[in-house]
């Protein structure tokens, strides 16, 4: 027969249950909330941009109309006509200076200025310049006409005019001695978001274009693209039998096959984007998320073995130790190094006062920090404290 003593601790645990579930939920709706929150002030900004744009070309357009103001351009021999305002919107480009009183070039008999150059995207450069929305027109073109538009717009000097496009199709191979970039490779349609070695002679790139590209170093030519995602690519990594994996906005990480170019497989358990990739020791992987949770996957039977819970924001990076333990940061500004064996936090190490960005390891049992309030920290992983605040960014 049970005791009155009995039934209180069956109660206590229940309640327990119930209190930690509640916990759960309520830290979801309040995450939610804030995504909700931040989506909605997004969209006022977007709308006040979107505001702010159209008296720009209102103005642009009354500027157009001035009398006198017509010039007609011979690109490779086909005929464009605009205005001196519309080549003159922006600083320091090749028509800028073309029709500068100082260095100005003499027109044709017909009164036409020439332009020794192919005329194929121009006038996409010309709608860009009038301050159209030309996005949905970029990304109809093909990879080959996106390479001639970004050399098109070096060749004008029009890097501030197409800045979103160049910085979007552009990754960089820089010389770490002399600073200097000594290779840049086209080929992607929005931001890069993450690289991984894949051998000596190449790399892979992830962008918010939903692809992944692997590319030869020594020549920078894209050598495969990989596309099966749903949503924006924003992690990478890399198993060790010639596998990439990659997580994505659409919440979940597919695992590919480098040798024959496919997706081998996906795996589903996070309920938001995928920011962070690590393996551990033994081949298995490690997954952040913006819904707060690490997960461990096996590799070989493709399913989630355990959730680690304690951040209370996005987890944005992962690296791991030399002893095998586990090292997550995220929006909450806090470091956690876990024991992926007991699957407990071990430590929390506190000190950035803004979201911890990215992570990597020292030989010497020190662990590296970068953080959104503008700093670099080292961390003595023994003694859990910072040792070291780099400033400068």
């Amino acid at each position: 027969m049970r005791t009155i003593s009995d039934l209180f601790g069956s109660l206590k645990i229940q309640l327990n249950d119930f209190i930690q579930q509640l916990e759960i939920e309520v830290q979801y709706i309040v995450e939610e909330e804030k995504e909700r929150v931040n989506q909605e002030m997004s969209e006022e900004r977007k709308e006040i941009d979107d505001k702010r744009k159209k008296l720009e070309e209102l103005e642009k357009k009354c500027n157009n109309t001035i009398v006198g103001n017509r010039v007609k351009l011979d690109i490779g021999g086909t005929l464009f006509s605009t205005t001196i305002s519309t080549l003159t919107s922006f600083k320091n480009t090749f028509f800028s200076v073309m029709l500068s009183k100082e260095i100005g070039m003499n027109p044709e008999a017909d009164g036409s200025y020439f332009v020794d150059r192919e005329a194929n995207d121009f006038s996409l450069i010309l709608s860009r310049l009038r301050g159209e929305d030309i996005e949905g027109k970029i990304k109809s073109l093909s990879d080959e006409r996106k390479k001639q538009l970004l050399d098109d717009v070096k060749f004008y000097c029009l890097q501030d005019a197409f800045s979103e496009f160049v910085r979007e199709m552009t990754l960089k191979k820089w010389n770490l001695m002399e600073g200097s970039c000594i290779e840049t490779l086209t080929g992607h349609s929005k931001h890069v978001s993450s690289l991984v070695k894949h051998s000596d002679r190449r790399i892979a790139s992830c962008s918010d274009d939903k692809t992944i590209r692997i590319w030869d170093t020594t020549n920078g030519s894209c050598v495969a693209t990989f596309k099966g995602h749903d949503y924006h690519v924003r992690s990478l990594t890399t198993l060790n039998d010639d596998r990439l994996v990659s997580g994505s906005g659409d919440g979940t990480i597919k695992i590919w096959d480098l040798t024959s170019k496919q997706c081998v497989a996906t795996l589903i358990g996070h309920n938001k984007c995928v920011r962070s990739l690590t393996t551990l020791n033994d081949g298995v992987l490690v997954s952040g998320s913006l819904d707060s949770t690490i997960k461990i996957w096996s590799v070989t039977s493709k399913q989630c073995i355990a959730t680690l819970m304690g951040h209370n924001d996005c987890v944005t990076s992962l690296t791991t130790l030399d002893d095998g333990r586990l090292v997550s940061g995220s929006y909450d500004s806090t470091i956690k190094i876990w024991n992926v064996t007991s699957r407990k936090c071990i430590a929390t190490l506190r000190g950035h006062s803004d979201f911890v960005t990215s992570l990597t390891t020292l030989n010497d049992d020190r662990l590296v920090s970068g953080s959104g309030d503008g700093t670099i920290k080292i961390w003595d992983v023994t003694s859990k404290q910072c040792i070291a605040t780099l400033r400068g960014h």
